[in-house]
Parts: structure tokens; sequence; C-alpha cells
């Protein structure tokens, strides 16, 4: 089976081979695209990630999808594997999407950080996350971290089959 237009992979080349050797493939990197050039990609692609634009209505939106990361679709799943948040989709416009080209902005899941404080002064001054408590019984968690949660991952660049 031939590899249908529309698909998305992973490319692990330059961009400058990939836009030499073929023009079967397009960045999804959020590009407007003529509908004359590339009808079939249009006619998949439609509106999800982008109005459709230009004098005729003829201009598409490819996927943006620099430093996303994907995910499958939800399609009612209601186990464990669920997305909990399914209704906090949104599309580019704003507008509330459970669908393809809908995007979830980034969330540390809720959690909580249970101590017993004594009625004494004690302070870690070890690096990393610590506990300091006081006379009071109240105790706070030193922030600790990067500036986001993410898992492990390596850059690639999304490419999308357009012919």
């Amino acid at each position: 089976m031939e590899t249908p237009i529309g698909s998305i992979i992973a490319w692990a080349g330059s961009l400058a081979l990939l836009q030499t050797a073929t023009t079967d493939w397009l960045i999804c990197d959020g590009s407007k695209i003529p509908r004359r050039k590339f009808p079939d990609l249009c006619d998949v692609i439609s509106d999800y990630w982008g109005p459709i634009t230009g004098d005729n209505n003829d201009e598409y939106t490819l996927p943006d999808l620099r430093g996303i990361f994907l995910r499958g679709v939800n399609q009612g799943r209601d186990d464990e594997y669920a997305d909990p948040d399914v209704n906090l989709r949104e599309k580019y416009d704003g507008k509330q999407s459970e669908g393809i080209g809908s995007f979830q902005k980034d969330e540390f899941k809720r959690h909580t950080h249970n101590s017993n404080a004594t009625r004494h002064h004690q302070e870690n001054k070890q690096p990393g996350p610590h506990l300091v408590a006081s006379g009071d019984n109240k105790a706070t968690i030193d922030p600790s971290g990067g500036n986001e949660t993410r898992p492990k991952n390596a850059y690639i660049y999304y490419i999308i089959k357009a012919k």
C-alpha cells in the first residue's frame, strides 16, 4: 500500500535534503499552501489546522507541529488511557474541539504533598527539593525543576505526505 496523502511521519534528516529530494512531502510548520498545487492534500486537511484563506478560498494551512508532542484522538475512549481533559482541547480559533487539529496547553497533574512538621525549626541546605518546617506546624516545599513538565525526548521534523 502506498502512503496515504495527509499521513504525518517523523523525518530524521535535514530540511535541505528533504526539499531537494522530493516535493511529495512538506514540513509541518503551519505554512499556507495553494489548493491548485496540492488539491488532494487540501481535501484531507480541510480547515482542521487553520482557516482557509486567499482571494478564492484557495489557501490551506499545514499543521504546525513544531515543538509539539502528538496524541491520538480520544474517540470516546473511557478507560484508564482516555484523555481526562478531552473537553479542554481547542482548535486554532480558540473554540472547543475534540477532533483532528485540536491542541491542549501544557499542564502538571494535580497532586498533594503530605508532611509531618514538628514544633522546632528545621532547614535542609542540600540541593534539590526539601522541606522547611516551623513551630506553627506549617510546611512548605521549595520549588524545584525546570521550565516545563516533559518526558525524555529527541528533536525530529514532522512532515506530511502532500502528493
